[in-house]
Formats: structure tokens, C-alpha cells, sequence
């Protein structure tokens, strides 16, 4: 009798054991869990701040580029082939091409560039031509440099401003299309579509336009 009762006390003796390794297992499975999860979002969040640093960069990019070259547009005019007085300005909804003053770096170089902005497959591109300066509506010439400011862009929508005389103000989708104008826009709005949902919009004054300098209030004293 004493063997039995022996026999159950290590048996409840048994059991309480295995009681205690199951909460344990439970209780290393929850902490498994919580450290996963914790583990889980900290990498989401270094991959979300490393996707927020890329843009940043990349709007940083596109910034300079437009500070650097619609600061310092050149109305620049010459003669065609009818020989026709016509301004080296182009400009299309999504895309804009003209001449601005670039940092002297060698004198045989000049201080005149072309620059040709656009969105090709999903990059948004700078073209850069110091000579010789072809058309701006062609493709660019072999000693052409692109850039690329920024990847992911589904497009850019470019915008005029255009001086009116009664009407203040105009934006205007086109400028220069036909080679009826002889002045640069007063300004343009740039505005980026990206892949992922943002948007970013930029407003640039350009360096000067003569008469439309101080948007029509200034004018020029005549002798």
C-alpha cells in the first residue's frame, strides 16, 4: 500500500512538471512573437526611412538642377535656316528645352548650355550639350551628357507664365511652339508625378525677360 502511494506521488509529482514546461513553452512562444514582431516593424521602419532618405535625395536633385539652370536662362535668339529671327526656348507639357548660363569650367567650352528636360522610362533626365547648339527640338548631339535626377517619376506637367497686358498672369501649357515668340515665360511650374502616389510641385522665377522683368509694371526708360 505504502508502494502505491508512493507510485501516485510521483505521478502527481510528474504531472506538475509538465504543467510547468507547457506555460514555459507558452511563455517562450509569446516573447518568440513579441521579439518577431518587434524586429518586423523596426525593419519596416529602417526600410521606410531609407525609401524617405532616397526621395529626399532625389527632390534635393531635381531642386539644384532647377535653382542652377531656370535661374539662369538665357533669352538667347538667332537666325534659322529661312533666316528668321527665333528664341532658342522650347517648351511642351512634359517636356522643356533652352539655354542657361553654366559655370565657366574651360574657356573652349563657353558659358552657354543646352538643356533638354523630360521623363524617359520612368527616369526623369537632364541632357546636358555645351556645342554645337542644334535646335532645341532635335534629339542631342554626340557630345550630349544626360543626367539622371530622379527614377520612379510616371511624369512631369510643365507650365508657362505668360504676361498679359489687361489679364495680368496667363499659364499657358505651350511656349514657343511655332517660333512666334522672342521672350522667355516669366516663370515655370514644374510638377512631378511619382510612381509610388507623391507629387511635388516647383515654381521658378527665370533670370530676366526685359520688358515682362517686373511682370509689365517696369518699363524701360526710351531716349
Amino acid at each position: 500500500m505504502g508502494f502505491k502511494v508512493g507510485n501516485l506521488e510521483n505521478r502527481h509529482e510528474c504531472r506538475f512538471t509538465m504543467l510547468e514546461l507547457l506555460v514555459a513553452t507558452v511563455i517562450l512562444m509569446l516573447m518568440l512573437t513579441m521579439l518577431f514582431a518587434a524586429a518586423t516593424a523596426i525593419t519596416a521602419s529602417w526600410e521606410r526611412l531609407n525609401h524617405e532618405k532616397d526621395h529626399f535625395m532625389a527632390v534635393m536633385a531635381i531642386d539644384r538642377m532647377l535653382d542652377n539652370t531656370l535661374s539662369n536662362i538665357v533669352p538667347l535668339q538667332w537666325r534659322d535656316s529661312e533666316n528668321n529671327q527665333v528664341l532658342a526656348f522650347h517648351g511642351e507639357p512634359e517636356q522643356a528645352a533652352f539655354f542657361y548660363r553654366h559655370r565657366l569650367n574651360r574657356i573652349e567650352d563657353g558659358a552657354l548650355r543646352n538643356v533638354i528636360l523630360l521623363v524617359d522610362n520612368g527616369k526623369l533626365l537632364a541632357t546636358y550639350q555645351e556645342r554645337p547648339h542644334l535646335d532645341l527640338q532635335r534629339q542631342p548631339g554626340p557630345r550630349a551628357d544626360t543626367v539622371v535626377l530622379a527614377e520612379g517619376i510616371e511624369r512631369i506637367r510643365i507650365f508657362y507664365a505668360d504676361w498679359q497686358e489687361n489679364q495680368g498672369i496667363e499659364w499657358v501649357d505651350y511656349w514657343n511652339e511655332n517660333g512666334e515668340r522672342l521672350e522667355v515665360p516669366l516663370a515655370l511650374r514644374i510638377d512631378v508625378f511619382w510612381l509610388n502616389g507623391y507629387q511635388e510641385s516647383w515654381l521658378r522665377r527665370t533670370a530676366g525677360n526685359g520688358f515682362d522683368e517686373q511682370l509689365g509694371i517696369w518699363r524701360p526708360r526710351r531716349d
